[in-house]
């Protein structure tokens, strides 16, 4: 019995090192996801105010994405008309700007298909 609780200890142990590892690793400021969303899936990721913005989102399908500044983060229902930025309908969008003096959200709406999408970026002040 013993020799089989070891094992199982060590992969829980590393796996909580590994976490650990990576967070501390990674910057507050970067954000890098690739999963799998459902169709017409809402996703959002914080910005801070006055940060330089770089970076991308890809996919195969299309997505629309959108800088929104907001008090809550929640974007059950958005108006896109509201957008600081938007982007409609694209596979793919190479981030470079400059957020606005408060704070915002980067929104991710996927289109109609199921797909992964991938995003990457980074805040700097």
């Amino acid at each position: 019995m013993r020799r089989l609780i070891l094992p199982e200890v060590l992969l829980v142990i590393a796996v909580v090192v590994g976490f650990v590892a990576q967070a501390a690793l990674l910057p507050a400021n970067y954000v890098y996801e690739k999963s799998y969303v459902c169709p017409n899936h809402i996703q959002a990721e914080f910005i801070p105010a006055n940060t330089s913005v770089t970076g991308y989102i890809r996919a195969e399908h299309p997505f629309s994405a959108y800088v929104i500044i907001s008090d809550s983060g929640y974007f059950g229902e958005f108006d896109p008309s509201s957008a600081v930025m938007m982007w409609e309908n694209v596979t793919a969008v190479e981030l470079d700007f400059q957020a606005p003096g408060e704070d915002c959200y980067l929104v991710i709406k996927n289109g109609n298909t199921s797909q992964i999408v991938e995003i990457e970026f980074k805040a700097e002040h």
